[in-house]
């Protein structure tokens, strides 16, 4: 029974090997097929899509042909492709050096509070821009408002001073006007001298006339010698009276003088002290106007429009007068710092143009001029260092300030010399293929343009036109704009081709 299982079980075996041979060899010839159904519309629609895209990639590859590609009409219109022919020309031969972006010297600021305090209030932080008199923070100093108050007192004598000087002036007027009898002014001892003047005037008139009365009656003998001398000694001291009242008006006049004087010294003394302490115009008008409006609170402003470029201080900490707190910096100008090396040093010369570039910003180019050669090597590197004076712009469309910023690595490339009856062409002409440097040559069909694609040798290069040393002839057109949608072109006929193998 055994041997019976095992004959039927390998003849099993068997059958299914011979059944999936038969199946093999029939699929192979093509003479069994499998057809199935989409799982459902979606996926049906995906298939049919694919095979559009196909279809259109059959279309774009085939304007690919050996080194051409080629237009109709309304694809070249559609592509922007714009060509010009080389031309004869000028190029600059450059030199390229690296530097560093920085801040020159007397564009920046750096600011202190001038007085001893606690700061209150913070209000830029590092990276913001600021205006020129913007406010950076606020410090509330007891020695601040001390100087205030010893400015606000000085400036309160200085004005009770001038009131009296310009009192005693008008008397003075008033009494030349009017003779003997000047007005009073608004000084109340000055009012008091005026008066004892006049009443000494008076005494003196009445003396004066009660002694020739009796002079008269003394000569007629109506009178004796002893009363006429009494009379005399009374004309006498009213005459003195006089004299001195006139004298203490004098004496008050030079004394208002003198304290206007010295007034005006104590207030422009606590003036240079509130200007020491950065108080500025507009603060010292409104402390002149409300005398009585006196703060502890100063306001540190930057002197200069720029963006913070360092900040330290917080809000609640003590700071002394003398502490760096807020650096500014003007970047709407700033220099490179490159260096030379010996060799080249005899083609650098002041005032030469440069063009620099920026590792993040690839596409943007700056122009620049260099100001200064260091007056010797540097020990370390053994080379001169050499600054650019750069024009800086801000970045297109993002709002965030300037474009070149402080410690950024740039490529300066300087002109030292130009190179005449060269081949050039535009920078955007020259497209890069497998490691190789090439153009697109126009040729104008009957209906659109083929490009050939053209290997060239590069020459001089500067931050507009490049010098075609070999593969190209001046007259013939090359494409100027949108040059790298052809080599897209043909890199991706290269990778349909290898697909295809």
């Amino acid at each position: 029974m055994k041997g019976i299982m095992r004959v039927r079980g390998n003849w099993g075996i068997g059958a299914l090997v011979l059944l999936v041979a038969v199946v093999t060899v029939l699929f192979v010839t093509g003479r069994l097929q499998f057809h199935w159904r989409p799982e459902n519309r979606a996926s049906a629609d995906a298939h049919s899509h694919d095979g559009e895209k196909g279809k259109e990639g059959e279309e774009e590859e085939s304007r690919v042909s050996g080194d051409k590609a080629i237009f109709d009409t309304e694809s070249l219109k559609a592509s922007a492709l714009k060509s010009a022919p080389a031309e004869k020309g000028s190029v600059g031969v450059l030199l390229q050096v690296t530097g560093e972006v920085q801040v020159p010297d007397d564009r920046v600021a750096h600011i202190t509070p001038r007085v001893n305090g606690v700061v209150r209030e913070v209000h830029k932080a590092r990276g913001e821009p600021v205006a020129v008199g913007g406010s950076l923070a606020v410090i509330e100093s007891t020695d601040l408002g001390e100087a205030k108050a010893a400015y606000v007192a000085a400036l309160t004598d200085l004005r009770i001073a001038e009131a009296n000087v310009a009192a005693w002036q008008r008397h003075q007027q008033a009494k030349a006007a009017a003779g003997e009898s000047g007005g009073a002014g608004s000084w109340v001892e000055l009012d008091q001298a005026v008066g004892e003047e006049a009443s000494a005037r008076t005494d003196h008139m009445l003396a004066g006339r009660s002694l020739e009365r009796l002079r008269e009656l003394h000569e007629r003998g109506l009178r004796s010698r002893t009363e006429l001398l009494a009379a005399e000694a009374d004309e006498q001291r009213a005459a003195a009276r006089v004299e001195s009242s006139r004298r203490r008006l004098a004496v008050l006049g030079a004394l208002a003088q003198a304290e206007m004087n010295r007034a005006r010294q104590r207030r422009d003394a606590a003036l240079s002290k509130l200007r020491a302490f950065s108080v500025d115009r507009a603060e010292l008008a409104a402390l002149e106007s409300n005398p009585g409006d006196v703060t502890s609170r100063s306001v540190i402003r930057s002197p200069i429009a720029g963006t913070v470029a360092e900040r330290h201080l917080t809000v609640g900490e003590t700071v002394e007068s003398t502490a760096k707190i807020f650096a500014v910096a003007d970047l709407s100008e700033v220099w490179v710092k490159a260096a030379l090396f010996d060799k080249d040093l005899a083609a650098v010369r002041t005032g030469m143009r440069a063009t620099i570039t920026v590792q993040g910003l690839p596409e943007a180019t700056f122009q620049g001029q260099v100001k200064q050669l260091a007056p010797q090597v540097d020990e370390k590197t053994r080379t001169l260092p050499v600054r650019i004076v750069v024009k800086n712009r801000p970045l297109s469309g993002t709002g965030e300030g300037y474009a070149l910023r402080p410690g950024m690595f740039a490529t300066v490339d300087l002109e030292t010399a130009r190179r005449a009856g060269a081949v050039v062409v535009p920078t955007s002409a020259i497209q890069t293929v497998a490691g190789q440097s090439v153009v697109f040559v126009e040729t104008l069909l009957s209906e659109g343009a083929a490009f050939q694609r053209r290997p060239v040798v590069l020459g001089a290069r500067d931050s507009k036109v490049v010098e075609i040393v070999e593969g190209l002839q001046a007259g013939e057109r090359v494409v100027i704009a949108n040059a790298y949608l052809l080599k897209s072109e043909f890199e991706r006929s290269k990778i349909s081709h290898g697909h295809a193998h």
